[in-house]
């Protein structure tokens, strides 16, 4: 019998500790994405593009397109986990003729920017510092507004946070509340919620790889510390950041904040779904933060 006992032990300790491994070698693999290949450019779509370089302040180099069109309104495009540059770039031909430079950057980590790891949003928001920093270089008196998608909103936050009085405008495209509740969302996000039961673990090994505790990263601490103009877009069915925790967002917000769903989309999906309703609130939230009116 104790012979049989700890066969079990055995056995019970093997599966355990390769179901750990396992989880850790995925873990370890998303935080080290694959790159996508640039899909589109400013250029395909008529716009004058120019290669720009940037340099964090921890020493990576950061890849970006600069569009030059007026003074007034720079817009620093930040796109999602998984993408580049190129996500925003759909909408740079309307942002253009509507007189809006716009900086659109690759993340450390994503397209051609250095790095091999990344943090969903925490270190990005060192990024995002060099990329506003080169809009002022560009366009001293400008106004800067950034637009971000999920980890580009997260870090749009972070920095925001970070540097008051210095970003005119927030529109923010599916931020998460908090990053262990994303981690969370994102393997029901993958392939629903039964994932989300067995990567469980992630969330607790999530922290020594991204050397920082999920918990911690919390867009929507930073946004109670901006008190500039807000827009949050979400899908109603956004398995990352559901409606409970899009009310902490927009409450985090504070009064100057704007809320707009898009029925029956998951994360990121009202861009897809209804493009044209997208394009018309970044121009109607840019055009209002060029004027003042938020």
């Amino acid at each position: 019998m104790p012979e049989i006992l700890l066969w079990i032990i055995g056995v019970g300790l093997g599966i355990s500790l390769l179901y750990l491994a396992i989880i850790s070698l995925v873990v370890g693999i998303s935080v080290r994405p694959p790159r996508v290949f640039q899909f589109i450019s400013p250029g395909q779509l008529g716009v004058k593009q120019e290669e720009v370089h940037l340099q964090t302040e921890d020493g990576l180099k950061i890849g970006g397109w600069w569009c030059d069109a007026g003074d007034e309104v720079v817009i620093v495009a930040c796109h999602g986990y998984l993408v580049n540059r190129c996500e925003f770039v759909p909408y740079s031909l309307a942002w253009h003729k509507e007189g809006y430079s716009c900086l659109f950057i690759d993340f450390r980590g994503h397209g051609r920017s250095q790095g091999a790891t990344v943090t969903i949003g925490h270190n990005e928001a060192r990024d995002v510092a060099v990329a506003v920093a080169e809009a002022k270089r560009r366009k001293p008196h400008a106004k800067i507004i950034l637009i971000g998608s999920s980890m580009g909103a997260a870090a749009s936050s972070f920095y925001a946070a970070q540097h008051p009085g210095v970003i005119s405008g927030l529109f923010l495209d599916g931020p998460y509340s908090r990053l262990d509740h994303a981690l969370h969302g994102w393997w029901t996000f993958i392939a629903g919620q039964w994932l989300s039961v067995i990567m469980a673990p992630s969330v607790f090994l999530a922290r020594f790889f991204l050397k920082v505790d999920p918990k911690k990263v919390s867009p929507s601490a930073n946004l109670r510390k901006y008190d500039g103009p807000v827009l949050l877009t979400y899908g109603d069915r956004d398995e990352l950041c559901p409606p409970h925790l899009v009310a902490e967002m927009e409450q985090a917000a504070g009064p100057n904040v704007h809320l707009e769903w898009f029925k029956d989309c998951g994360h990121g999906g009202g861009r897809y779904r209804d493009p044209e309703r997208f394009l018309r609130l970044t121009l109607e939230f840019f055009d209002s933060v060029r004027r003042g009116d938020r």
